[in-house]
């Protein structure tokens, strides 16, 4: 396994089309996948209301797990440690819409504009207090699968 650099990360993260976010939801853990964009080294996520929006309203801090796996079964993670907080800048809004709607408007994890433009949900920054990237390892070096000696 090898660390990545904060250049590495960023790729990852660029990358990668879903992230779980972990958040603290009535005292016990709470995990759910999202679609996201890095837009000035920010992550930001767009959420239903419902149970996540109601934890982070309570407890702000979270932790941000996303992977790019390759075909060879190869990988490269990143886990942020960081606060989130609610986007009340219209135009920062509009520009992470137009950012999942680029990102993810011809995959099939598809976003339309009716899917991702309720009224009711809320745009969501995390601020990272710490970033750090894993790998498998480079090329000639044995691969090691997470979950697996």
């Amino acid at each position: 396994m090898t660390t990545l650099n904060a250049a590495e990360c960023a790729q990852v993260l660029e990358q990668a089309r879903v992230a779980h976010v972990a958040c603290i939801a009535d005292g016990e853990p709470y995990v759910t996948p999202m679609s996201f964009v890095m837009i000035g080294g920010v992550l930001y996520f767009r959420t239903a209301l419902g149970r996540r929006v109601d934890a982070l309203r309570q407890d702000p801090r979270v932790s941000v797990s996303a992977a790019k796996i390759g075909e060879d079964d190869s990988w490269r993670s990143v886990l942020i440690q960081g606060t989130a907080r609610f986007v009340d800048d219209g135009r920062i809004e509009e520009d992470v819409i137009a950012a999942l709607i680029h990102k993810y408007g011809n995959s099939p994890l598809s976003v339309s504009k009716p899917a991702i433009l309720p009224e009711e949900s809320p745009v969501v920054a995390v601020d990272a207090a710490e970033m750090t990237g894993r790998s498998s390892g480079d090329p000639l070096s044995p691969g090691i699968h997470p979950g697996r000696v």
